[in-house]
């Protein structure tokens, strides 16, 4: 029986709601640990030695916030997807009623085919879009700031004031809930430091 368009505009993704949140959970874990992974990389960092699945969770999120463009490039990029595969379901829907086009695809059963496969395209390819976005930002971002470190012509760029009573200037290169990466001016190694009963203030330059 040919697809109506209702039927092919339908639920895209025939899962349970607790599978949903799992595989999204894992998703978020998957891209925050590779951004991260990727990013402190080149830093020389083992980020994994130093952050909790909340810091991976988080992660994301933290890229957005540091470079906003970012976060419209994702977005555009991700809508921009969407949208073609959108229309490509439409058209396979209008067409889905046509003899000729059936016979095309090779029978009722490869028109289901397509229409199943549309369906998850509308998922996955968008993920497979930001988790190469995210990837490819990581690289962009911490590939320079390693030749920088190299070169000695990365600046501070706040005033770390320690617990201790000590106080640096130094370039933040990241951080997350329990450790801050900075790089001492004047320095080329990046230094690792607690946060918590360690770093009492944190001011910009």
């Amino acid at each position: 029986m040919p697809l109506s368009d209702s039927d092919s505009l339908g639920a895209s993704v025939p899962f349970a709601l607790q599978d949903v949140v799992s595989i999204g959970y894992l998703y978020l874990l998957a891209v925050g640990l590779v951004s991260d992974s990727i990013y402190y990389g080149f830093l020389g960092i083992t980020i994994l030695s130093y952050s909790d699945v909340l810091d991976v969770l988080l992660s994301p999120i933290t890229y957005l916030e540091r470079e906003p463009r970012f976060f419209l490039v994702i977005v555009g990029m991700t809508i921009g997807v969407t949208a073609v595969i959108a229309w490509q379901r439409r058209r396979h829907a209008r067409k889905a009623t046509d003899a000729a086009y059936i016979e095309r695809l090779g029978g009722e059963e490869k028109v289901s085919h397509t229409t199943r496969n549309l369906r998850r395209m509308q998922v996955i390819i968008p993920a497979i879009v930001i988790f190469a976005g995210y990837a490819g930002y990581a690289a962009g971002a911490g590939k320079p700031l390693a030749a920088r470190i190299a070169d000695g012509t990365l600046r501070p760029d706040h005033r770390l004031a320690f617990a201790n009573g000590d106080t640096v200037q130094a370039r933040v290169l990241g951080s997350n809930s329990n450790f801050i990466f900075y790089l001492r001016d004047g320095s080329r190694r990046v230094t690792i430091s607690p946060f918590k009963e360690n770093v009492a203030a944190i001011e910009a330059l």
